[in-house]
């Protein structure tokens, strides 16, 4: 993978873990560490939490 794509990839984790801790989550379904996740397995637990999909316009 390039640089530029695994950056965006850590970007965007970090945006849906942020978005995870505001809504007061701090581990998985699993009992995972949010940052042990995958960028797919943060946003199934964004999607658990709140019924909806993470948005890129995620703030």
């Amino acid at each position: 993978m390039g640089e530029i794509f695994k950056k965006a990839i850590r970007l965007k984790k970090e945006q849906v873990i942020q978005q995870l801790l505001r809504l007061d989550y701090y581990k998985s379904s699993d009992n995972r560490q949010l940052y042990e996740l995958t960028l797919s397995e943060l946003e199934n637990e964004y999607k658990a939490v709140t019924g909806h999909q993470v948005h890129n316009g995620l703030r």
